[in-house]
């Protein structure tokens, strides 16, 4: 999965470990979409989910970055 740091100074300097943020944040999207979707709808729209997982992801990125 990929996303876009938008301003890599703040990334580098301001977040004291972007790698763990980024893992708590791709964690809280990928369960926020799962708890929407019923079973079986889960395992038909796989890829859907993973497109939606990923712009939610790329949203708490950004909002985060403009928190801090």
């Amino acid at each position: 999965m990929f996303w876009r740091i938008k301003d890599a100074r703040h990334y580098l300097f301001k977040i004291s470990d972007p790698e763990r943020s980024v893992k708590i944040a791709a964690e809280s999207a990928l369960r926020e979409i799962i708890s929407r979707t019923p079973i079986q709808a889960r395992c038909r729209q796989a890829r859907a989910n993973h497109d939606e997982t990923r712009e939610l992801l790329q949203q708490l990125l950004d909002r985060e970055q403009r928190a801090s």
